[in-house]
């Protein structure tokens, strides 16, 4: 079993699993630049659904009546400081 002895789940299925057999694969530079951007590319969009979300109840409820613009910035800001 090859991928319980290299780490068969969480980030060690992603990490060590799918980086070894993108190894493997023919032109492996290629296949392991399209594996890390897509899981740079994930990240970004699920912080994007993380702030849209937060943003659309903020907008719903009223809570501060600036446009929404200025809440979509402020968000974005405050999101990036906090993950810094």
């Amino acid at each position: 079993m090859f991928l319980h002895s290299q780490g068969g789940s969480g980030t060690g299925l992603v990490f060590i699993a799918f980086a070894e057999a993108a190894k493997n694969l023919p032109a492996p530079q290629f296949f392991c630049f399209l594996f890390f951007t897509m899981l740079f590319t994930l990240g970004v969009d699920s912080s994007f659904a993380t702030v849209e979300g937060a943003m659309a109840a903020i907008i719903d409820l009223k809570i501060v009546k600036w446009p929404r613009w200025v809440i979509t910035g402020t968000s974005h800001l405050v999101k990036n400081f906090l993950v810094i």
